[in-house]
């Protein structure tokens, strides 16, 4: 009788530790991540191709909007100065999108640190970025990655716009290969890792209670 306790006690303390899972620590290796493309194989060679197309023709204006990005924080990329939430709206959603991002950040690392890409100027002396140059490596790029996986839970928050939201996130993580500090194909997969995110902490009851609690805060306007 009492090993028959013990054993339910030891299954009720792993089955409250399951529930009370964290979502901020969230388990990268969850994540389907293709590997990065070898140097010098069709997706690397596009990659600069469309790199150096962009070089040529990017404005000004696209630089100092990467400039401006290039520290990833919540209020850089949909602070009110984007135009698409009010100053209410921004306040009460930032805590919670600022460690939405974190944990973003926290996963695409990982995939960075095990598949180790080198920045395209790295490869290539002739890329020349317009914004300032970060240190690490790549793949997958981490501005992609929180970007697409805020905008997609902004979305679901805002239906109303969320064309404009979307269309924001994706600008971000576009604008890192048009400045030259990332691969396109390292922004593709971001978009595509932040996707991933975004749908496992829509899933998850403990993100979820924190994102009502925002919402239920915030005056969402009319259509």
């Amino acid at each position: 009788m009492k090993k028959q306790w013990g054993l339910g006690l030891v299954l009720l303390l792993v089955c409250s530790q399951w529930a009370q899972a964290d979502w901020t620590n969230i388990d990268p290796s969850s994540f389907a991540v293709q590997a990065a493309p070898t140097r010098g194989s069709a997706v690397d060679q596009q990659d600069f191709v469309t790199l150096y197309q962009e070089q040529a023709s990017r404005s000004q204006a696209d630089c100092d909007e990467a400039t401006a990005e290039s520290d990833p924080t919540f209020e850089a990329f949909f602070g009110t100065a984007a135009g698409i939430f009010t100053d209410a709206e921004y306040a009460q959603m930032s805590t919670l999108m600022s460690n939405t991002m974190t944990t973003a950040d926290g996963v695409s690392g990982h995939f960075k640190d095990i598949y180790q890409r080198e920045r395209p100027y790295k490869e290539d002396s002739g890329i020349q970025p317009c914004a300032p140059k970060p240190g690490g490596y790549s793949y997958p790029s981490s501005h992609a990655t929180m970007a697409s996986t805020v905008a997609c839970v902004l979305a679901s928050v805002f239906p109303a716009r969320q064309s404009q939201i979307l269309a924001r996130g994706k600008r971000i993580g576009d604008l890192r290969h048009i400045a030259g500090v990332h691969h396109p194909s390292d922004v593709v997969m971001g978009q595509a890792l932040g996707q991933q995110i975004c749908q496992s902490l829509l899933a998850d009851s403990g993100y979820q209670s924190q994102l009502k609690s925002a919402v239920a805060s915030t005056v969402v306007p009319s259509p």
